[in-house]
């Protein structure tokens, strides 16, 4: 077989997975796949027979050949530059990580594995990260809600949950119904958070996966995530995971740095909205639009003496009560 036909087959037959892939539970026939590659049916049937023999995650089922989705990998052709991108996303994965969940460990075993064939040293840390995750303490109750939102959010799944909240003085729980739009991590507590239509308030909240007790899928109760729905748009203005309720404003903030602490303030672009100002005494002003300022506060007091807030006033409040109480813990 000449190079440029192993080279049409290979993508044939990456094709053929993307193609099963895409078309989930409804599957696809021989005369369909031949169709859309424009090939002779036979191909079609050895290329399938030849996915099995390798192990491929496809089988047939009557006149229909489909993919199980929860084992199908994609195949990604990464050059060195791509695949430090990945050690590096990797090593944050395994920091934001405060359990062990076994589908991170596995997806960095696998990205290991992937990229020790050309690039053994970044393969071998990456494998190093997923160590780090895999001796954390086992979470199972976490696992298997996390598991439940996976499917919910990729076959748009509604599930029914207990969750305490935690509004109010007095946390309480409470049953709601989520249709999950989309999963968002915080750094703030290594907290996994699903955004997503709430059946209780009839809006779009956010909700704590640690919150949750108990999470039932719903698999044949499914919703359509609205084209109006842009996660990034919501939280554009959020410090991490709160945004501006509906018909509340973001919250201007302003915070006075030290001269000692200026240019690590300057270097990093904490959040979108970010202008920083110079002033006279070396020191600068850090304003920014969050959607709460509750979120902001560990990040405040990380910085200690160095820092001051000039508005809103009610923060500024906020944080002179926190520092004369921690005060009082000393005296």
């Amino acid at each position: 077989m000449s190079d440029d036909r192993l080279r049409a087959r290979a993508a044939r037959l990456y094709g053929i997975g993307r193609y099963l892939y895409e078309r989930g539970t409804q599957g696809a026939r021989v005369v369909d796949l031949a169709q859309y590659f424009d090939v002779h049916r036979s191909r079609i049937y050895h290329d399938l027979q030849f996915m099995q023999q390798e192990g491929e995650p496809i089988y047939q089922d009557g006149t229909r050949w489909y993919l199980e989705r929860d084992r199908y990998i994609h195949r990604l052709p990464i050059n060195l530059r791509e695949a430090l991108a990945f050690y590096l996303a990797a090593r944050l994965l395994s920091k934001q990580s405060d359990k062990h969940n076994p589908y991170v460990v596995s997806a960095l075993d696998k990205l290991g594995s992937a990229l020790a064939n050309n690039h053994r040293n970044i393969g071998l840390h990456i494998q190093r990260a997923a160590n780090v995750v895999r001796q954390r303490p086992s979470d199972q109750a976490f696992t298997k809600i996390f598991e439940t939102f996976a499917r919910a959010w990729a076959d748009q799944c509604r599930v029914e949950v207990t969750y305490l909240s935690a509004k109010s003085k007095y946390s309480t729980w409470e049953q709601r119904t989520i249709s999950p739009y989309y999963l968002e991590v915080s750094g703030i507590g290594y907290s996994t958070y699903v955004i997503g239509h709430d059946n209780k308030s009839n809006a779009i909240r956010t909700f704590k996966l640690e919150r949750i007790a108990a999470a039932n899928l719903r698999p044949f109760d499914t919703f359509e995530i609205p084209e109006t729905f842009d996660p990034q748009e919501r939280l554009g203005n959020a410090w991490g995971i709160i945004w501006p309720a509906e018909g509340e404003e973001p919250v201007d903030v302003r915070l006075l740095f030290a001269p000692a602490v200026a240019h690590r303030v300057k270097e990093t672009i904490w959040h979108p909205s970010q202008i920083i100002e110079d002033l006279p005494n070396g020191g600068c002003r850090y304003c920014v639009r969050v959607g709460s300022t509750l979120e902001m506060r560990p990040w405040v007091r990380g910085w200690g003496r160095d820092v001051a807030v000039e508005w809103p006033l009610a923060f500024r409040q906020e944080m002179i009560d926190e520092l004369q109480a921690a005060l009082a813990l000393y005296q």
